[in-house]
């Protein structure tokens, strides 16, 4: 009985997080399921006894249904309700969030035409809104419902996009209390910026407040690569460091309970408050102050009864939604321990390094057990996680500490100078700390990406082995063979794949709206060669792209407007390390990853492909070259006449529907992108030129850069 809390608020957390992702009809079916599970377990005296079972189904019917009521009570009204143009007056909730050229503006929306009205909006702008938090917004905008799981699961069921021209913004001078720690947190921001290159001063205030969105795209794909990306947001194991750190001190300076255990509660809510109040710092804050109860009433705490107790109260602090947030999630299953028998008779020969170890296996743990939820959620694992656990922990979390010192050294002007003296400390270690991301991304194979289907076939060769274990004698004893025989068919499965698989540039065509969209992939990387498509058509591809790859390695453009648009679609999880524009002879706007070019222009790939880009009239053409094959890419508004000749020779040319001169062009494969009339047109033209035509509608073709046309002639 003493678990019984952890059995409840673990079984309801999981079930509730389940109800996220299933449609309500399943949802629907498993409370009922659930239910009458339930009345069969009460008739079952030797169940009944127990209690576990009972209690257990009664949690998932209740999370069942708090997700279903939710849904048909608050969300589903507010969104058929709202969807459409209106004018919109709204409070400003907290920060304004930049990322990859957009803002978001996170709104709680108190009038909508001049009705009162009271949810939660994400407004998304390509320009800043110079606007404080807890000011007043007022705009015209479409509201659309919000489709990212991300965004939901935070609140905001609904989003809508504003220009700067559109917007009024009226001054609150009446900031309520949450306004200084949002202060704070800007503080500390500015301290870091000021001491620190700007890299380290954006991995200190992803690790110290969770801003991780200062860090670049390339930063971010070397600690998602090498298994740390848990490392740079604030998490639950850095948020209880903070706290156990804060105990151990103050409890040395001030031996009364009565009086240090209340300064460090307080601390935790007001790092939670800094924070942002983001869903895996609440879960560990919610903890730490049931730890911290505990020691004040002299009361044995249950690590376990605490997590549960997290996991019933957190749906009723946020949504019930919040419970599908994947960063919760894998904080939340991080933190289940199971008990050492022999934990009573460890000998305490070293305090200090027994408390250190402890740290580290907790994280090791914690990563163990995550990994199949990762594995699920992203499709993808890092081979190296536990070496990059291993080999960061104690400097991650030296930064943290060394982090919170310089912010507070740098708040006393007459001790000033000491914050720059340990801000070189805290270089150092943050050079370290992305010399071995850097260097753990870099090894072959570690980060290995999975089809769905090898997932799904993992999955249910381990829910065999699970089963024979429960239901075998002494299955206990088969457990740890189970687990290793899961893990072989994972890993050997994955080697088999990795042996097998073939690296050759592909090449991938899809029509969108009279354009075109092309893409090349090579050993992993994504490059955007041609993105001339409306809004919308960008959006959907790149969301498909998203799936697999965080971020592209280059894009190129021909016009500032189809660069912004690019930039406006790249999204919170897909980043785009470097854009060229063709400059038509009028000025190029300036940015930090852009690069204009006039004349020929080649970009190296790989050591075998290259891309080389030709002006040819309003547009530019991409000659793609591997080891054995040539590809051109022609744009709509392309002039062939202004090609070389050895360009307009190729084995495969994807032509647009406004191409110049193609008579001159001669291929093995001709791609045709234009609508299906004008394409008919252009290949009784070309047909003698090349030896297939193929049409593109709605569907892609990939077309695998091998097997040269040229060669073979």
């Amino acid at each position: 009985m003493k678990r019984l809390l952890a059995q409840i608020g673990i079984t309801f957390f999981s079930v509730l997080a389940a109800a996220f992702y299933l449609p309500d009809r399943i949802t629907f079916i498993l409370m009922i399921a659930c239910a009458v599970t339930t009345i069969v377990f009460f008739f079952i005296r030797k169940i009944r006894k127990k209690i576990f079972p009972p209690v257990m189904a009664i949690a998932a019917v209740l999370a069942c249904l708090l997700n279903l009521s939710y849904t048909a009570l608050f969300v589903t009204p507010v969104v058929n309700t709202y969807v459409g143009e209106h004018t919109i007056e709204a409070t400003l909730k907290d920060e304004v969030r930049q990322n990859y050229n957009a803002y978001y503006y996170p709104l709680r929306v108190e009038s909508v035409d001049g009705e009162k009205a009271g949810f939660d909006l994400m407004l998304i702008s390509n320009d800043e809104i110079r606007i404080d938090p807890y000011d007043t917004l007022s705009f015209l905008g479409t509201i659309e419902k919000e489709d990212e799981s991300y965004q939901i699961c935070k609140g905001y069921y609904l989003k809508s996009r504003a220009y700067t021209l559109d917007c009024q913004v009226k001054p609150n001078e009446h900031k309520p209390i949450y306004y200084t720690a949002i202060q704070v947190r800007r503080y500390f921001r500015k301290a870091l910026d000021r001491l620190l290159p700007s890299d380290d001063a954006a991995l200190c205030r992803a690790i110290l407040i969770g801003d991780k969105y200062a860090l670049s795209g390339e930063i971010r794909d070397q600690f998602k690569f090498s298994g740390a990306s848990y490392f740079i947001v604030v998490s639950g194991m850095h948020f209880a460091f903070f706290t156990l750190v804060l105990t151990f001190l103050l409890k040395k300076l001030i031996k009364n309970r009565y009086v240090y255990i209340p300064i460090v509660m307080v601390f935790t809510l007001l790092y939670m408050a800094v924070t942002g109040f983001s869903f895996s710092v609440v879960r560990s804050g919610i903890m730490m102050l049931m730890l911290l109860v505990s020691q004040l009433i002299r009361r044995r705490s249950y690590p376990m009864n605490s997590l549960g107790f997290a996991g019933l109260i957190l749906p009723i602090i946020f949504t019930p939604y919040c419970a599908g947030d994947l960063g919760l999630i894998l904080s939340f299953y991080a933190k289940i321990r199971i008990k050492r028998e022999d934990e009573k008779k460890e000998k305490k020969w070293h305090k200090a390094v027994n408390y250190l170890l402890q740290l580290l296996s907790a994280t090791l743990a914690a990563n163990i057990l995550v990994f199949p939820i990762s594995l699920v959620a992203f499709h993808a694992f890092s081979s190296v996680t536990l070496l990059s656990a291993i080999l960061l922990y104690f400097e991650i979390e030296g930064i943290l500490v060394l982090s919170l010192i310089v912010c507070l050294l740098w708040l006393i002007p007459p001790i000033r100078f000491l914050s720059v003296a340990v801000s070189w400390v805290l270089y150092f270690v943050c050079e370290l700390v992305m010399f071995i991301v850097d260097t753990l991304s870099g090894l072959p194979f570690s980060y290995i990406r999975i089809g769905d289907m090898f997932i799904f076939l993992w999955i249910l060769m381990t829910a065999v082995l699970m089963a024979l274990v429960y239901f075998s004698r002494r299955g206990y004893k088969y457990a740890p063979l189970a687990i290793l025989c899961s893990l072989a068919i994972l890993f050997g499965g994955l080697a088999t794949t990795q042996l097998l698989k073939d690296d050759k540039p592909v090449l991938s065509v899809d029509q969108a709206d009279g354009g075109m969209i092309v893409t090349l992939e090579e050993n992993g990387q994504i490059y955007l060669l041609t993105t001339d498509a409306s809004y919308r058509e960008q959006y959907r591809t790149l969301r498909e792209i998203a799936e697999e790859h965080t971020s592209a390695m280059l894009a190129v453009v021909d016009t500032d407007k189809e660069r912004q648009l690019l930039e406006n679609v790249s999204q919170r999880e897909f980043a785009i390390s470097h854009i060229l524009q063709y400059d038509k002879g009028k000025e190029v706007i300036p940015s930090e990853n852009v690069t204009s070019f006039k004349e020929e222009y080649t970009v190296c790939i790989s050591d075998g492909t290259d891309v080389t880009l030709f002006p040819a009239g309003t547009s530019s053409a991409r000659f793609i070259r591997t080891k054995s094959m040539t590809a051109l890419i022609l744009p709509n508004g392309c002039d062939v006449s202004q090609l070389p000749d050895e360009v307009c020779f190729a084995d495969v040319i994807v032509m647009g529907s406004k191409t110049a001169f193609a008579e001159k062009l001669r291929c093995d494969k001709l791609v045709l992108t234009a609508p299906k009339p004008l394409c008919e047109i252009q290949a009784k033209a070309l047909c003698g030129n090349c030896r297939g035509i193929y049409y593109i509608s709605e569907n892609e073709l990939s077309i695998k850069m091998e097997n040269s046309y040229a060669e073979r002639n």
